[in-house]
């Protein structure tokens, strides 16, 4: 029986040592995921990202007189693509084209 738990211990031993690699290995994916620039961060960005993103956009507008205002009239050229943001594509007609059109045209 002492033999058995012997073994045990042994077999533990090494679990602990396998396992605490196995979390390094994982907080190093966690910490390489949660950067800014991370290539999955920028593919799983949302509608959260591209709030930022159009605040981002706007603080150059707001220490003008009227900037808010500017802002408003002139955002309706961009959208956000990704947490990024984009100027929107326009036609022959220089009529900027609508998220529906821009999506349709990048498949």
């Amino acid at each position: 029986m002492a033999k058995n738990l012997e073994e045990v211990v042994e077999q533990l031993k090494g679990a602990v040592v396998a396992h605490g690699k196995q979390a390094k290995t994982i907080e190093k994916h966690i910490k390489e995921m949660n950067r800014a620039d991370a290539p999955a961060m920028k593919l799983g960005r949302n509608k959260k990202s591209c709030k930022v993103a159009w605040k981002e956009w706007e603080k150059p507008y707001l220490n003008k007189p009227n900037g808010k205002e500017e802002a408003a009239r002139e955002k309706r050229e961009f959208y956000c693509d990704n947490g990024e943001i984009k100027l929107r594509p326009s036609n022959d007609a220089d009529v900027p084209l609508t998220d529906k059109q821009i999506k349709k045209q990048n498949g």
